[in-house]
């Protein structure tokens, strides 16, 4: 298995949105989700041939190729999901990043023993939290994004039906997304360049996008960072990645309270295993986890109440750190009734990811 970054440019209007109204799809994510661009890629591997049927039907069973969701880049420069500690001054605009104000206390104690006076380097208390909003943001904090005015057309008569008007909100093209991705060796070389079909309206033209950029990511130099900032006997803060939650047949909780991390090393042939046991979460329940499951062409059950991407959890740690570079590349495998859900559970040791000095 090797472990990808990649950099996804738009290339036609993109529909990936949050919701659906009486007249269309409108407001379109400012991200796209794990699941939209695994299922993309799966798609155009088998479109291509270079996939068989039977590798599909596999992977919903047993996934091998597994991707993280995909933020924006920004003037070169990749985004990440805020955190619940990072908060813009409503006065002055400042954007104030407090996790290295509290990282300590829940290094200590498992949580936050005292409530931080939280204030702009003006002294200004009105603040705004940035929790699950891309960072560095871009403008008003939104993705540009289109509008378009559809209408249905009949198959018989060839002219517009009565009552089929849809308005759609799209991502704009030349819009650029980064994201991890987990894909088995002799799959590799077909990734960089690869021109795939992401949400709605596909047979219209919509959503064309292409891989212009990947590179491997080394495992053992994440490894040696992650190694520095274990100590004995304190907990670990790590930042989420993906969003939180944790499925037990046919229900779920908003995040996982231990995650046994054998399963993942054992997809990298590694002996090191691990086990986090969760102290505490930091973030919102109301993240929606769905999607279309292109095989039996039929919805996956939803998930309604997962904790939003940028949450921070707080856990006891005893394995290898190359276990914890696994967790932050694979995330877990939850399964909901018959429904594979990828990309979710990503924690990264907060220490060594980017979003810690990030606002400071």
């Amino acid at each position: 298995m090797k472990f990808l970054e990649v950099e996804l440019e738009i290339l036609s209007p993109t529909i990936v949105t949050e919701r659906r109204s009486l007249r269309g799809f409108l407001k379109a994510l400012d991200y796209i989700p794990a699941s939209t661009l695994r299922g993309a890629i799966l798609s155009e591997l088998y479109r291509r041939g270079i996939v068989k049927e039977s590798f599909l039907e596999s992977e919903r069973a047993r996934p091998s190729v597994i991707t993280s969701y995909a933020y924006p880049v920004v003037d070169g420069r990749k985004t990440y999901p805020a955190h619940p500690f990072m908060y813009e001054c409503k006065i002055c605009k400042v954007v104030k990043n407090y996790l290295s104000e509290v990282i300590e206390d829940l290094e200590s104690h498992g949580h936050l023993s005292k409530l931080a006076h939280l204030t702009c380097e003006s002294g200004h208390v009105a603040l705004e939290s940035l929790y699950s909003k891309p960072y560095p943001k871009e403008g008003k904090n939104r993705v540009p994004t289109s509008r378009f005015l559809c209408t249905g057309v009949s198959k018989e008569r060839g002219t517009s039906e009565i009552g089929m008007l849809y308005e759609y909100e799209a991502i704009a093209p030349g819009r650029k997304f980064w994201a991890t991705m987990a894909i088995p060796d002799e799959l590799e070389e077909h990734v960089d360049g690869l021109e795939v079909r992401i949400g709605r309206g596909i047979s219209r033209g919509f959503g064309r996008s292409r891989i212009i950029k990947s590179s491997v990511i080394g495992l053992r130099g994440l490894a040696a960072k992650i190694e520095e900032v274990i100590v004995q006997g304190k907990y670990i803060v790590f930042y989420a990645s993906s969003p939180l939650v944790s499925c037990h047949q046919d229900s779920y909780e908003p995040y996982p309270l231990e995650v046994d991390l054998s399963s993942l090393t054992a997809k990298l042939a590694m002996s090191e295993g691990g086990k986090l046991e969760v102290k505490a979460v930091y973030g919102r329940a109301d993240f929606r986890i769905g999607g279309w499951d292109m095989y039996e062409n039929v919805e996956k059950a939803p998930v309604e109440h997962a904790t939003r991407p940028g949450a921070i959890v707080v856990a006891k740690y005893s394995g290898s750190p190359l276990a914890l570079v696994a967790l932050s590349l694979l995330g877990t495998i939850e399964r909901l009734g018959s429904t594979v859900i990828t990309g979710v559970n990503m924690l990264h040791p907060a220490r060594t990811h980017p979003i810690f000095k990030l606002g400071e």
